[in-house]
């Protein structure tokens, strides 16, 4: 359930940080601006879970350093849910996140999405295999049941007929 302001604690917690990372990355990325309640606290809006998640993301898994981190978050132009600077922006320079950079990290992105593709895949055929064979387990009951029911009923009429005939 989504909260209007999350602890230090709480975003700990879900994007599995320490708190003195959170911190950390707080002093690093200025776009990070967590406000503090009444007790001095901090406390992280949606937006600010959004752009931890988004560092992380870079860091973490993109293995971009800090300073590439920062400069991405300054530029703030998401495409895709991918955080980069134009190519065609006329102030595209040397000391931005080169084009490598944001082709890596397409890459790996985009091998992550197909790795996640052939996983699903494998389980929807585990469980169309799975489904199958349940279905022959209860076909075969079915079948049992009636040749069962079908002996029950004749031996149920033999039995009537003798008590008749009684």
């Amino acid at each position: 359930m989504k909260k209007l302001y999350y602890s230090i604690s709480e975003i700990s917690k879900i994007l599995d940080e320490a708190p003195h990372i959170l911190r950390n990355w707080e002093k690093e990325f200025p776009m990070l601006k967590p406000k503090k309640n009444r007790s001095g606290n901090r406390i992280y809006s949606e937006k600010d879970l959004n752009v931890l998640k988004e560092i992380k993301k870079l860091i973490r898994i993109e293995k971009l350093s800090q300073k590439k981190v920062k400069k991405i978050l300054e530029e703030n132009i998401s495409i895709n849910n991918i955080i980069i600077k134009p190519i065609n922006s006329p102030d595209n320079e040397i000391n931005t996140v080169t084009k490598k950079d944001k082709s890596n990290i397409v890459k790996k992105r985009a091998e992550k999405t197909i790795e996640e593709i052939i996983l699903a895949k494998n389980d929807i055929k585990n469980i169309k295999e799975e489904n199958n064979s349940n279905l022959n387990i209860n076909s075969n009951l079915i079948i049992e049941n009636k040749e069962k029911n079908e002996e029950l009923k004749n031996f149920l009429v033999s039995l009537i007929e003798k008590i008749k005939k009684l």
